[in-house]
């Protein structure tokens, strides 16, 4: 997964992370990847709201809103949306 995913720019910033439209590499196509801080000492309440904003994103399907295409763990201690 590594080098995989260019990050282009930041186009959002929160307390739960951070968006960045990125291009996949090996398709061509523009992304959005979340990528939430996780740390030992996370509030198991935030971990689960990350976890259920994916399985709502899993369920819909509508131009508007965008796709979920899976999860990466990657570095020490983080986790980013994809």
């Amino acid at each position: 997964m590594e080098g995989r995913f260019q990050l282009d720019a930041v186009i959002g910033q929160g307390a739960s992370g951070t968006v960045y439209r990125a291009t996949d590499a090996d398709t061509g196509a523009t992304l959005a990847i979340k990528e939430v801080p996780f740390r030992q000492d996370l509030d198991p309440k935030r971990r689960e709201l990350f976890e259920r904003e994916g399985r709502v994103l899993r369920q819909l399907s509508h131009p508007a809103i965008p796709s979920w295409h899976g999860q990466v763990i990657a570095g020490h201690g983080r986790s980013r949306s994809l």
